[in-house]
């Protein structure tokens, strides 16, 4: 199994998990917060949701943009060669997530799930097409964490989406969390 094919492998394992606690929660549990100004597990999802959205689009269209001849991110990579949870490692604390990420809440729960879950169905056919060039090669800043290459940032969809699964289980170990009626 090629690198790139356990990297497609850890992020659909990732999701998993996280489906496998969210799946069947209802609105109640959804939009429950434990403290005033943190989030709920509805909008850690949309969050999660727009940001793998927006990793697999970032990816493809970079993809397009060599294999068409444009113009592509030309900065210096400043993390050559390091395996995405060493970058991490260097940065601690918590962040705000950019604007393009920031959950608004006002998606039902269930359309979420769904949106969530179509995800996992296009990841393959990503992935085939993720095949075809050297992702080491291909550049793009991110927001906190500075130049990162196309493979780094599938890294990335794996990394953050552990990170979120933590953060649900900590708010369903709430004892204020609803039961499941």
């Amino acid at each position: 199994m090629s690198d790139l094919q356990e990297l497609a492998t850890s992020i659909q394992e990732a999701r998993g998990q996280i489906l496998h606690c969210v799946t069947n929660l209802t609105e109640a549990q959804a939009t429950f917060k434990k403290r005033s100004g943190e989030w709920s597990i509805l909008e850690v999802i949309e969050h999660l949701t727009l940001a793998e959205e927006g990793i697999l689009k970032l990816v493809s269209s970079t993809i397009d943009r060599l294999k068409n001849g444009k113009s592509l991110y030309q900065g210096e990579h400043i993390h050559k060669g390091l395996p995405l949870v060493a970058i991490l490692d260097k940065f601690s604390g918590k962040t705000k997530a950019p604007e393009q990420v920031q959950p608004s809440a006002t998606i039902s729960w269930s359309e979420l799930l769904k949106r969530y879950q179509a995800i996992d169905q296009r990841i393959p056919e990503h992935f085939q097409v993720f095949q075809e060039v050297d992702l080491r090669s291909l550049l793009y800043p991110h927001a906190f964490l500075g130049v990162l290459d196309m493979y780094q940032w599938l890294e990335l969809m794996r990394e953050h989406a552990l990170r979120h699964l933590k953060q649900i289980k900590a708010i369903q170990q709430s004892p204020e969390y609803p039961d499941g009626e």
